[in-house]
């Protein structure tokens, strides 16, 4: 569902739906509310990057922001992929200050998770931004699948110890994406090799 520039993804759908049949709207909404704050920290470097936005993805895992196709060196990129971990340990802080512990307990989840090297996460871009400068993407991809995958099945685990559903909503949101940018990369890889094999058999 598109309004504008925001996207809404089923996910954010799943999560309301879940949130009012358990009876946890209050703490879902205390969830929803770090990590809007969390994305916030994204949106306002990249508004002082002046980067353009294209969408905003509201799901229930955050808003995540689709950019245009300016080129960005790697250090702004890293910035603006840092910018929701400084926000939301500077929530963090406050929380600890203030010694609300239930809030604590959630924020740091998501920082946790966000460290974590999975797409669309902020630890993913963050470290496919530094390898890719030493790394070739193909084999960097693969590598990265794998690691995604392992922490994708570790996150099952504990889907499996704790019972809790949202869990297993993130679980079937992140492989989703995992497979979907992987499968992207080598659709886009053939047509890179597929045209520079043509190119090269032109100028033969």
């Amino acid at each position: 569902m598109n309004i504008g520039k925001i996207k809404i993804h089923f996910s954010f759908l799943i999560y309301l739906i879940i949130a009012l049949y358990s009876g946890f709207i209050k703490e879902a909404s205390l969830l929803f509310f770090c990590l809007l704050f969390h994305e916030a920290g994204h949106l306002i470097i990249i508004l002082l990057t002046h980067n353009e936005i294209k969408y905003l993805h509201l799901t229930g895992f955050g808003c995540f922001i689709d950019l245009s196709n300016k080129r960005r060196s790697w250090l702004e990129k890293i910035f603006i992929y840092s910018g929701g971990l400084i926000f939301s340990s500077l929530l963090q802080l406050i929380f600890l200050i203030t010694n609300n512990i239930f809030l604590l307990k959630i924020n740091l989840f998501i920082i946790i998770l966000n460290v974590l090297p999975i797409i669309p996460l902020d630890g993913y871009n963050i470290i496919y931004t530094i390898f890719s400068l030493v790394w070739e993407d193909e084999y960097l991809n693969y590598v990265l699948l794998l690691i995604q995958l392992l922490l994708i099945s570790l996150l099952f685990i504990i889907f499996l110890i704790f019972k809790f559903w949202m869990i297993l909503v993130l679980i079937i949101f992140l492989s989703f994406k995992a497979l979907n940018n992987y499968y992207c990369f080598i659709k886009y890889n053939k047509i890179i090799k597929k045209f520079k094999f043509n190119e090269a058999n032109y100028e033969l």
